[in-house]
C-alpha cells in the first residue's frame, strides 16, 4: 500500500486551519453575544443594539472598539446611528446658536471652548469648557459608573479615536443642555455629566493616546488657512 506524504500533509495542514477559522468564527460570535446582552441590561436604543450575526457571515458594525480586548486604542463606544457632529465645525454650530440670542452664554463659550480644541487647540480650551458647565464631578462620576456597566471598567481609558468623544460632548451640548434638557433619555443622567466625561477623556488623551488624534484641524485652524492665502 502506497501513502501519499505531501498529500497526507496538505489535507491536515488544510483541516487545521479549517477548525482555527472556525474557531475564530465562534469567538467573534460569543463576543457580539456578550455584547448584546450588555446592551439589553443597560436597555440601549435599537440602534445601538449588537445583532449576533450567523458564523461565516458578515460583522456588523456598532460603533467602534472591542471592549473585551486589552489593546491601546480599543476602547468600545455603542455609537452607530448617532449624529456625527465631528464631521461639522463645531464653531459654525456655536455662531448660529449664539446669533439666535435664545441660548445660555455660558454654556455656549462650553461649545466655543470645544470648536476651538476641534480646530486643534489644546488642553486649555477643554478646561475653559469644563469651567463655562460647571466642574460637577458628582455627575460626571455616575456616568462613568454607568458606562462601567454599559461597556467594561476604565474601557474608555484605553484610548479611541478622539473623533468619537468629541462628537459625543457636541451632541449632549446641542441636543441635550443647549435644547434645554436636563437628563439624557437613555441613561437617564444630566447631560453635563455625559459632557464632562467625554471632556475628561479628551484630557486624559492628550497625555496617553496622542496617535488617536484625527482632528481635522489642519484645514479648520486659522493658521492654515492664513498660509494658504
Amino acid at each position: 500500500m502506497t501513502i501519499n506524504i505531501p498529500n497526507t500533509i496538505s489535507q491536515i495542514g488544510a483541516q487545521i486551519q479549517k477548525e482555527r477559522r472556525e474557531a475564530e468564527q465562534r469567538r467573534q460570535f460569543d463576543q457580539l453575544e456578550q455584547f448584546d446582552q450588555i446592551a439589553r441590561e443597560v436597555q440601549v436604543t435599537p440602534y445601538e443594539t449588537v445583532i449576533p450575526y450567523a458564523p461565516g457571515g458578515p460583522v456588523p458594525i456598532a460603533g467602534l472598539g472591542d471592549v473585551t480586548s486589552d489593546a491601546k486604542g480599543s476602547g468600545a463606544r455603542f455609537n452607530a446611528g448617532k449624529p456625527a457632529l465631528d464631521l461639522i465645525p463645531l464653531r459654525l454650530i456655536h455662531d448660529h446658536m449664539r446669533g439666535a440670542c435664545i441660548h445660555d452664554g455660558r454654556v455656549l463659550d462650553a461649545l466655543l471652548g470645544l470648536a476651538e480644541f476641534q480646530e486643534g487647540g489644546g488642553a486649555m480650551c477643554l478646561q475653559q469648557a469644563i469651567d463655562a458647565v460647571g466642574p460637577a464631578w458628582d455627575e460626571c462620576a455616575a456616568v462613568f459608573e454607568y458606562g462601567k456597566r454599559k461597556y467594561a471598567a476604565w474601557n474608555w481609558a484605553k484610548g479611541m479615536p478622539w473623533s468619537a468623544p468629541i462628537a459625543c460632548a457636541a451632541r449632549h451640548l446641542v441636543y441635550g443642555i443647549l435644547a434645554g434638557e436636563e437628563n439624557d433619555k437613555e441613561s437617564g443622567l444630566p447631560h453635563r455629566g455625559h459632557f464632562l466625561c467625554n471632556i475628561v477623556m479628551l484630557l486624559t488623551y492628550i497625555r496617553t493616546y496622542p496617535e488617536g488624534d484625527d482632528r481635522p484641524s489642519q484645514w479648520l485652524s486659522v493658521a492654515s488657512k492664513t498660509q494658504e492665502s
